[in-house]
This record gives C-alpha cells, structure tokens and sequence, in this order.
C-alpha cells in the first residue's frame, strides 16, 4: 500500500501507512519501504540491528545496503552489499543503485526499483468524443 500511495506522489499517507504497518510485516520489507519512500534514516535505523545479528540473511544485508545508498553513504553500501556478492555482481549492484540514488520524487525511486515505466497522463480519446459532432 505505502509503495503505491509514494508511486502516486502521495508520499504523507506513504509514511502513515508504514507507520501503520510496524510489527505486521518483516523488518526487511519494511526497512526497504521506507527507504523507497524517502526515509532512508529510518530504514537504517530499523534495518542495521537486524543485518547485524548472527543470524542475519542476505536479502536484509541487501535492504540495509541499498538504504545506506540512498542515503549517500556509499563506502557503507558497498561494505554491506559486498558481504554477499561477488566483484562483478557488486559493481553492477552499486551501478543499480546509483541510478535509484540520484534525487527524484519517491514515485520516481518506486517505479525504477520495480521496473515499470509510469504512463504519462493522457487525456485520451473522451474528450475527443465528447466534443465531437460525429454521429458515432
């Protein structure tokens, strides 16, 4: 809900719904949410003591790290990232990553981490057949 309320630029009601949702879904999805919407802060804060535990899983080390980029902090994000790829999977990781980083609005950041492409507003046909004198 909260990715689909940032996607459409409603970026309050984003954060509320992850607020909402705190202790009803897995830290790692919710640390990845709130840095795809901006709060990489937090995301950090929610994810680094769960990386750090002994028995921590490679996709919430992913999350933190990718959190760690949005936010700027680079050497970070490649230390973390790098504890579960190889060389060449790290540099195309950071390269991925480094598009997600530069500063867009949240639906932006949303819509290239799924990989869609948003439909540009397009007042259609309707209009077009409503101001029209043509017998349909």
């Amino acid at each position: 809900m909260a990715l689909a309320q940032a996607a459409f630029g409603q970026e309050a009601a984003a954060r509320s719904s992850l607020m909402a949702a705190d202790g009803l879904i897995g830290v790692p999805d919710l640390g990845l949410a709130r840095a795809l919407i901006g709060d990489s802060d937090g995301a950090i804060e929610l994810l680094e003591p769960v990386a750090r535990a002994p028995d921590a899983v490679p996709r919430t080390r992913q999350n933190l790290a990718l959190a760690y980029a949005l936010a700027g902090q680079w050497d970070k994000a490649r230390a973390i990232a790098g504890q579960d790829l190889s060389a060449d999977q790290l540099s195309a990781r950071m390269l991925a990553w480094a598009s997600l980083a530069k500063p867009q609005p949240a639906r932006s950041r949303v819509s290239a981490f799924i990989g869609v492409t948003p439909a540009v507003i397009d007042p259609g046909m309707p209009v077009q057949l409503a101001l029209s004198t043509q017998p349909f």
